[in-house]
């Protein structure tokens, strides 16, 4: 029911969590991390494994770091040295609406579209799933399958 189902807009959701994370004391650094750097617990009580202390940007510099996040999504795990994630792929179209619909669609069958409006007079469209998979796309790279994109449209 309406209680139970959400459809958040992302950029409205990363620009809430960084607000909050900013108020907290976070800063932000832009630029373009080439990998997590690691240090060894020198407190004998602590767990011996390595743990994250900052990151490495490009052209060198590092900057140390009391906490990472990580918001790769299927990309995360490389960064850790663990095996690549398993994800079922959509795609997904926005539609510019003329007015705000108030009734979000579910088709019956697994991996049919899915129509979710939106306040801002948008509907984002999602469905017919890739098969499980091996996340190998680089960001920014991922492919994308006009096929799929029009059945969505035409749905």
């Amino acid at each position: 029911g309406k209680s139970t189902i959400a459809q958040v807009h992302p950029r409205k959701l990363t620009e809430a969590m960084w607000a909050e994370a900013e108020k907290a004391g976070s800063t932000l650094l832009v630029g373009e991390v080439e990998g997590v750097e690691t240090a060894s617990s020198a407190d004998k009580t602590l767990s011996r494994r390595p743990y994250i202390n900052g990151v490495r940007l490009k052209g060198g510099q590092l900057e140390v770091a009391d906490c990472v996040v990580l918001a790769l999504g299927p990309w995360s795990p490389p960064w850790l040295g663990l095996p690549p994630c398993h994800g079922i792929k959509y795609h997904s179209v926005l539609v510019q609406s003329e007015r705000v619909l108030s009734q979000a669609v579910f088709f019956q069958g697994l991996g049919d579209p899915e129509v979710y409006p939106r306040p801002d007079k948008t509907v984002y469209v999602t469905g017919y799933p890739d098969a499980p998979a091996a996340v190998t796309e680089r960001p920014g790279a991922v492919e994308v399958r006009p096929d799929v994109i029009r059945r969505l449209t035409d749905a």
